[in-house]
């Protein structure tokens, strides 16, 4: 007999809830409550799993089961390649409209220390083939996205969080209303966490942090990387969301041996094998796939457990002389075309720019992506970062054309946090271009577009922006109408001219076609790097302009950075092409050459820098 059971007191009580908030559709107004139950709740010896998908709606009343794999050995996370044991138990879950339910007893859920049960749940389609439904509402996701959950308590780690004196101490701006928001900071730091060490992870992030932290307290002194972490009062991490996967590359998780997927009246028990491989994706975080966003990319987790993101969080916050608050950058407007087989077809309004656009009008899918947001951001992130906010758009029935949402980025804005058992808002920031794609947007954008509409948020302002390039000729004074832009309203936006987009960009340019400025340097390395890390302009952004002032950590550090990931094979070469001009701007005939480096690339067959500029 299995250890655990399904709660039939709690099973039947959830089931008639749902039923009362659930009268044959769903609307905005009632949404809510279910999005806050998505998922897998564990609570003491309970968990509680509850997930939406349209199609069961018509499904048989018996269709719909809850696949558990319950490890029967120590997962050991840091390993490449491992092989576990699991017991695999099913149980029928009840349904109610386009909802799956069930309470399970007796279940281990993950935390600091351990792995929990692994879930998914099935569908059994016509011919009595099953269907995986996997949830995009889950906590954790140690071997990503094509593989089952883990059921973990979160409300047990962040009960032990270490930083609650920050929070009973936030700087808060006081309205009339209590606003509760958290105040804006002076200057960020961006920073991708994934190259932002050798190992890449959060762990060694945090490690970097408490050991600067050590060294100020000890008065010694710091090398020029970790100077180049300090300064700030604020940092903000690029996406930390799980993104695409290889198909044939990342197989992260997998059976071994045929498993049995009839469905059962009563629970079955069935010992299988699982092959573990850790997960080891290179992406720069923005190709997402909305699914799962709740979670962290396992990727950047040394150890598989989420709370590596708390304990970076606490790090910063308990920074010595200043803490320092923590910014979390997100995407929610659009979704890599991998989202078409994670989440029903509802979530999407058609093929866009990026992939998929997300269907804003739909009830469901409005209230998902912000109890994401909400789930997320009760790690204790300060403020919150929209990418491409101008991508949230919904068809309006009465205007009958597609709109920039707006009520939809002031709900992102008002948004509650809970973190310590404080309530607060964040601070907000928004990415938005509009009327980004059209050809003229670099003319047209006023930047202020969601500055004019809401009192607290910010938005990046002109200089900050993709398309920048202040390694040619005349940069600066073609934007000399921008920069009194922001000498005349410029408290509202992020300012700055190096990041994650603009540094992509220089090194994207074919060096024959644009008038390069060869006063920044003798080389195109040094004019890329004093294009990008220029004191004279550092020091009027931050010391002379209003707003918030951004810098880049591979800016700062002088480090290439570009757009290199491993996590498809139908745009790979596309990446790849576009960043053909990198040899050109960020490696020299020595470095090349030195035995050390570009030892791959020299197996492969390339002994001269020539011959790689040449492929």
């Amino acid at each position: 007999m299995p250890d655990c059971s399904i709660h039939p007191k709690k099973t039947s009580t959830l089931r008639i809830q749902t039923e009362k908030n659930y009268a044959g559709e769903i609307d905005h107004d009632n949404s809510g409550w279910f999005t806050r139950r998505m998922g897998a709740h564990a609570d003491g010896t309970l968990a509680a799993f509850f997930t939406w998908h349209p199609e069961i709606e018509n499904a048989p009343e018996t269709a719909v089961q809850l696949e558990l794999f319950i490890p029967q050995n120590e997962i050991r996370y840091e390993t490449k390649e491992q092989e576990i044991r699991c017991k695999r138990i099913t149980f029928p879950m009840e349904t109610v409209g386009p909802f799956a339910l069930c309470v399970v007893e007796g279940l281990p859920s993950g935390d600091r220390d351990r792995f929990g049960a692994f879930y998914q749940f099935n569908l059994k389609q016509p011919g009595e083939t099953m269907r995986v439904i996997r949830d995009p509402m889950a906590w954790s996701l140690p071997y990503g996205i094509y593989a089952p959950a883990e059921l973990y308590n979160i409300k047990r780690v962040l009960a032990e969080r270490r930083d609650a004196d920050y929070f009973q101490n936030l700087d808060l701006q006081e309205t009339g209303n209590s606003d509760n928001r958290i105040a804006p900071s002076v200057n960020l730091l961006e920073i991708h966490p994934g190259t932002a060490t050798r190992k890449g992870t959060l762990w060694a992030l945090d490690e970097t942090f408490r050991q600067i932290g050590r060294k100020i307290r000890d008065d010694e002194s710091l090398t020029i990387y970790e100077k180049n972490l300090t300064g700030f009062d604020a940092v903000e991490l690029m996406p930390l969301d799980p993104v695409i996967e290889h198909p044939d590359n990342h197989l992260f998780w997998e059976e071994n041996g045929v498993l049995d997927r009839q469905s059962q009246a009563q629970a079955q028990e069935q010992e299988v094998n699982i092959r573990l491989q850790k997960p080891a994706v290179t992406n720069w975080g923005y190709d997402v796939v909305i699914f799962g966003a709740a979670a962290v990319n396992p990727s950047l987790l040394a150890t598989g457990r989420p709370h590596e993101l708390l304990d970076l969080i606490e790090t910063l916050h308990s920074f010595p002389g200043r803490p320092m608050k923590v910014i979390l950058d997100v995407v929610y407007g659009h979704a890599d075309n991998q989202a078409l087989d994670l989440l029903p077809g509802e979530f999407f309004a058609g093929s866009g720019i990026y992939g998929q656009d997300i269907r804003f009008d739909h009830p469901m899918v409005r209230s998902i992506i912000l109890e994401i947001q909400r789930r997320k951001m009760n790690w204790g992130f300060d403020g919150l970062r929209v990418d491409a906010s101008q991508d949230i758009k919904r068809f309006d029935q009465k205007k009958e054309e597609v709109i920039y949402d707006d009520d939809y980025l002031e709900m992102m804005s008002n948004m509650k946090q809970e973190a310590a058992g404080i309530t607060y808002k964040p601070w907000m920031i928004f990415e938005d271009g509009r009327p980004w794609p059209r050809h003229d947007w670099e003319l047209a954008a006023t930047y202020r577009e969601i500055t004019d509409r809401q009192v607290h948020p910010f938005q990046w302002a002109p200089t900050i922006f993709s398309y920048n390039t202040p390694y040619t000729y005349t940069y600066w004074v073609s934007k000399w109408w921008r920069i009194r832009e922001i000498l005349q309203f410029g408290d509202k936006w992020i300012s700055g001219y190096a990041n994650h987009d603009t540094m992509r960009r220089g090194t994207q340019a074919d060096p024959t076609s644009v008038n390069v400025n060869w006063l920044l340097g003798g080389s195109l390395k040094k004019v890329m790097q004093n294009a990008y890390n220029n004191p004279a302009a550092t020091l009027v952004l931050n010391g002379f302009l209003p707003g918030v002032s951004l810098d880049f950590l591979q800016s700062l550090c002088n480090t290439p950075w570009t757009f290199i990931r491993n996590t498809d094979m139908t745009y790979a070469v596309k990446v790849a092409a576009e960043e053909a001009y990198f040899t050109h701007w960020q490696i020299s005939e020595g470095e090349f050459s030195d035995p050390a480096y570009f030892s791959e690339l020299k197996a492969m067959g390339f002994r001269s820098l020539l011959e790689l500029r040449r492929f």
